[in-house]
């Protein structure tokens, strides 16, 4: 009985999900002061990449788009968020290998690219597959959010290296929950959740 409640419930909440965008999501656009409080915890990191591209460190994160510009915002300090960031995963930045709008259900892209090997200054050779895998109901600190899921692989020379699983909310206009799993050569861990979201109306 519980397993046909807990379908039932499912299937309601991917109705509602369809109704309120359907199996398509368009760009967003940002208004003036919205605001994002984003948890960040990695296990296993060692040599992250530090400067404009580094992964956003252990802890929590206020990130407000201020002027048309995304700024990290920590009491009365602010610094703006370069778009080679790891935030330009969560939120559209700018065009990147993660988010490809409109998102639609089943959509597929592949590209090849040059990257930094963690903890050196070796530049390798890679290759991503990211699918929109479908849309899924999320629950976060923030709130409940039909999301469309996505799905990055990435390859390099030793095979499968690393893998990325997102879920994006037209309603945050942001990634909700990022993860991050090293498959080749560590055990890195790293989870981006959304803990609070300040729209403008």
């Amino acid at each position: 009985m519980k397993n046909v409640l807990r379908f039932l419930v499912a299937g309601v909440l991917l109705i509602t999900a369809f109704k309120v965008f359907g199996q398509e999501a368009q760009a967003p656009v940002y208004k003036d002061r919205e605001c994002w409080l984003f948890r960040s915890v990695s296990k296993n990191f060692m040599g992250s990449v530090s400067g404009v591209s580094a992964l956003p460190v252990d802890g929590d994160h206020k990130i407000c788009f201020l002027k048309g510009q995304f700024f990290e915002v920590d009491g009365d300090a602010k610094s703006q968020i370069s778009t080679a960031s790891t935030w330009n995963s969560i939120f559209y930045m700018k065009e990147n290998r993660q988010l490809k709008f409109p998102l639609i259900v089943g959509q597929k892209w592949n590209e090849e690219f040059e990257t930094r090997v963690r903890g050196t200054n070796r530049l390798e050779q890679r290759k991503s597959e990211t699918q929109v895998l479908g849309i899924e109901h999320i629950m976060t600190t923030a709130g409940a959010y039909p999301t469309f899921k996505l799905q990055r692989d990435s390859w390099c020379l030793a095979g499968l290296c690393d893998k990325w699983v997102y879920f994006y909310s037209p309603e945050t206009k942001s990634v909700v929950k990022f993860n991050y799993e090293a498959l080749k050569g560590s055990s890195a861990t790293r989870e981006v959740e959304l803990i609070k979201f300040w729209p403008v109306q």
